[in-house]
């Protein structure tokens, strides 16, 4: 989109828009780069979030991070935030080569609770604030972690 053909607010917008995009991915990548690591616990994701994510001034939706891939395609172990800026519910358990995982966070510009649509499926802020998201699927190696999934290069 070209910025000169947007009024000032809308201008404003498009260009905070941009701006937590790239910190989404950016926090994707760091995240993904500091926590798999053989040995870890699924805790270390929402360490490495939050320390990705708290200097750029984002919030991270809590309870939509992450999640394993099995027989289901959403399928324990689950990947939260909780309190303290650890995993919850799953956060002890040992990242093991061969894990399939899917690492997903959501950070938002504004209050990060969320309130889930009728249809079960869509979520969004309270606060009607934006948000973004990029997630990857990451085969846990003896080495650390393979990416699977890529992602479109930036624009």
């Amino acid at each position: 989109m070209d910025d000169d053909i947007l009024d000032d607010s809308q201008n404003s917008r498009w260009k905070r828009s941009k701006r937590l995009i790239h910190a989404a991915r950016d926090v994707l990548d760091e995240a993904i780069r500091e926590a798999s690591k053989p040995g870890t616990t699924l805790g270390k994701f929402g360490s490495a979030i939050h320390t990705a994510a708290d200097p750029r001034e984002y919030r991270v939706v809590k309870r939509l991070v992450g999640h394993g891939i099995g027989a289901e395609l959403q399928c324990p172990p689950h990947i939260e935030i909780g309190s303290g800026h650890n995993g919850r519910d799953d956060s002890s358990t040992r990242l093991k080569p061969g894990m399939l995982l899917s690492i997903s966070p959501i950070l938002v510009e504004g209050h990060s609770a969320c309130a889930q649509w009728s249809n079960g499926h869509t979520s969004a802020t309270v606060d009607g604030g934006i948000g973004a998201q990029f997630g990857a699927t990451v085969l846990l190696t003896d080495d650390g972690a393979e990416v699977l999934t890529g992602t479109p290069a930036r624009q």
